[in-house]
């Protein structure tokens, strides 16, 4: 009886040695999968920290257009105005000149003006000199 015991024992140590290199080998492969899983993880987090750093510089980018977006259409609004001024003005200038052009007035352009009174003025020094 105390053989039998001893063979189960025996045999109960060497499954048991068999489970713990089992466990061992089991827990190699998982603290494997383990170091693999936070590398992954590492790796998922750096990449979202630039994207997350890219998509900042986007947004700031999409502000700036906007605020150029903005002061372009400031800009278009004012010109809109000015020449909503002018259209009247420029409407009289041309009853005007049509009034001209009817009473038989030939309008002068500035440079044949301008050469009317630069020889005006070269008559009267020439008339002062004598």
């Amino acid at each position: 009886e105390l053989e039998a015991s001893g063979m189960r024992l025996s045999t109960l140590h060497r499954k048991t040695g068999q489970q713990l290199e089992s466990l061992k080998k089991q827990h190699l492969v998982l603290q494997q999968s383990a170091n693999t899983c936070e590398s992954r993880l590492r790796n998922v987090l750096e990449s979202s920290r630039i994207r997350e750093s890219q998509l900042a510089e986007e947004v700031e980018d999409l502000a700036r257009a906007e605020e150029i977006g903005d002061a372009l259409q400031e800009q278009l609004h004012a010109s809109a105005q000015m020449i909503a001024g002018m259209e009247p003005a420029v409407s009289e200038l041309q009853t005007q000149l049509q009034d001209l052009r009817a009473a038989g007035v030939s309008a002068t352009s500035w440079r044949e003006e301008r050469e009317k009174l630069r020889l005006q003025l070269i008559a009267l020094h020439s008339a002062e000199e004598v």
